[in-house]
């Protein structure tokens, strides 16, 4: 009897973890993506979301969701700074580079915290984490600078 329920519980833990694991392969990945190098899915999932224009190309992308992109994602293309996140009142924060009028970042190095980028508008501050990893936090800030004519 003691064996059975033994047995059980360790099938119970191993389909418990098997189903956790599968559940996290279409996680976002820890760094900032290239636009060139997102997956498919997320740019489908950005287009059907009305964030991006069909000339439009995404040169950085990251998400600190953990199962989904959609609990947090900002992206920089070649003509503005998005910034979304589902569970604002708003989900959704476009940013056009000629209405930025101050950018600011807190590089942190580490592997378990992300940097943050500060814009400001003339309507408007916004703050939003870009991971360290690849050093890609920098591009992200860099490539939103020239854009952006600030530097």
């Amino acid at each position: 009897m003691k064996t059975s329920r033994n047995l059980f519980h360790s099938i119970l833990m191993i389909s418990l973890f098997i189903s956790l694991f599968s559940g996290c392969n279409d996680s976002p990945d820890t760094y900032v993506y290239l636009g060139s190098q997102m997956p498919k899915t997320y740019a489908e999932e950005i287009r059907s979301l009305n964030l991006l224009e069909n000339n439009e190309k995404i040169k950085y992308f990251y998400s600190d969701g953990f199962y989904d992109i959609k609990e947090g994602f900002y992206f920089v293309t070649d003509q503005k700074l998005v910034a979304y996140n589902e569970s604002w009142e708003e989900p959704k924060t476009i940013i056009f580079f000629n209405e930025i009028i101050s950018l600011d970042v807190e590089y942190n190095e580490s592997f378990y915290e992300d940097s943050f980028i500060m814009v400001e508008t003339n309507e408007m501050e916004l703050d939003f984490p870009v991971s360290s990893e690849r050093k890609r936090d920098k591009d992200f800030y860099n490539y939103l600078l020239k854009k952006s004519n600030l530097d």
